[in-house]
């Protein structure tokens, strides 16, 4: 399975997957990990990036959160929960409390819900699952939810032997444009990127597959009144090639027009040896953020479509796909996320209308390298191992995942650092054979 979300215990890390702006600050989501299991993890903090509250969710074997969306009445978390990697879907009231939760799946769905997108107090969710016991493919299902967690309406997406859906947002004339990968075949290694725009009763208007390179997929995209830009990364097929290597992987921008042509194509090559684009915001003048790696150093980076607007140092850690960036545009700038301390805690940083580092912060959860100067800025949560519940692997089933959690002044019992590691696909695939 390509670019998997998937959690694997092997060290110490922390990697957030998601960030969004409320009325009253941000909230972050990713996972951690007591050295053993994953866990969900959702942090909200304030407009200053002090933490406001923190909450875990424990499942059999991990439980991450990829996706969060703010409703009318709380929060929906998409993500993976349990042994079988079951696509999972929940609302959480205003501070983080479990309010509803449902799991999706039967073999290793390997990727759960990579995105939601709210609708009032509604939530729709895009879950790449495999759809059957027998399967070998993983197809996207796009499901609608009243606020009570039941289902209203289910739309299944099938072209290839692979599809998924990484990102999908609402649009200006009340509809929805997703972005991911397609493959024709799982094993071969190759992947599309794959972008569909569809009207406001789920409808297709049109879809496009587009190939880049080797491994293309595309993680987030953004509208402005020209059309659509998509941002992304490709992989090259150099498997034995060192994750320094020049060419390695390509940060991409792509421009679609509201019809869904292709008007332009940008490589972010300059921007060092290897790069990866994760984020964009539309606006009068679109706006990228990505990681790039040279000989000598890491950092996270914004960029126009022209001009490089800003290059920060992170020590974020070196993974195969260099973890995630994650950007949400200001009236005044930019708040970026990411992880720091090499894998060791959560990174957030203020950009200014000029490109410069405002402020940054530094959120460990647990006995880390993180922010000894800044203790305020660190937090942690205590976990309750009694209450991990057994996760069902069968469709539509509600499961219990216990929660714990604080606010941003208390202090619970610290646990190691935090296990998320983003596997590409030779790693997944060579792992699966064993």
């Amino acid at each position: 399975m390509f670019l998997t979300l998937i959690a694997y215990p092997v060290a110490a890390l922390t990697v957030p997957f998601a960030l969004i702006s409320t009325d009253d600050g941000f909230v972050i989501s990713g996972g951690v990990s007591d050295g053993t299991d994953v866990k969900a993890l959702l942090i909200k903090i304030d407009s200053e990036g002090n933490p406001v509250w923190n909450r875990t969710f424990v499942a059999d074997c991990k439980a991450s959160i990829w996706s969060v969306a703010k409703l009318d009445d709380g929060y929906a978390v998409g993500g993976v929960a349990g042994c079988g990697e079951d696509g999972w879907v929940a609302k959480v009231d205003e501070d983080g409390n479990m309010v509803w939760q449902k799991t999706y799946g039967y073999r290793l769905t390997q990727e759960g819900v990579p995105t939601v997108v709210p609708d009032g107090r509604e939530i729709i969710a895009a879950i790449t699952v495999t759809a059957c016991d027998d399967c070998e493919n993983r197809d996207t299902w796009i499901i609608k939810f009243d606020g009570q967690g039941n289902e209203l309406w289910k739309k299944e997406l099938s072209f290839k032997e692979y599809d998924s859906i990484k990102m999908m947002k609402k649009t200006g004339d009340g509809g929805y444009i997703a972005v991911g990968a397609v493959s024709e075949s799982i094993a071969s290694l190759n992947y599309d990127v794959w972008i569909m725009k569809f009207d406001a009763d789920m409808n297709e208007e049109w879809v496009k597959f587009l190939d880049l390179g080797f491994q293309d997929v595309a993680w987030d995209v953004a509208e402005s009144d020209a059309g659509y830009t998509i941002a992304g990364v490709s992989w090259s097929d150099c498997v034995p090639c060192s994750m320094r290597s020049e060419g390695y992987a390509r940060a991409f921008a792509l421009q679609l027009n509201k019809s869904g042509s292709l008007t332009g194509k940008k490589f972010f090559d300059e921007l060092g040896h290897v790069s990866s684009a994760w984020s964009v915001a539309g606006g009068e003048e679109v706006m990228i953020a990505g990681l790039a790696i040279n000989e000598t150093e890491k950092y996270i980076w914004l960029s126009t479509l022209n001009n490089t607007f800003a290059k920060i140092s992170v020590n974020f850690k070196l993974l195969p796909v260099f973890g995630i960036v994650r950007m949400v545009k200001l009236e005044d700038g930019y708040l970026m996320v990411t992880s720091g301390c090499d894998g060791e805690c959560i990174w957030t940083g203020r950009i200014g209308s000029d490109g410069r580092l405002l402020w940054e912060r530094e959120y460990s959860f647990g006995a880390g390298k993180c922010s000894p100067e800044e203790p305020e800025n660190e937090f942690s949560s205590g976990l309750d191992e009694e209450n991990n519940t057994k996760v069902s692997n069968y469709e539509g089933e509600i499961i219990e995942i216990s929660e714990t959690g604080g606010d941003g002044n208390r202090s619970d019992s610290l646990f190691t650092g935090v296990v998320l590691i983003l596997i590409a696909v030779v790693m997944v695939y060579a792992i699966s054979r064993f």
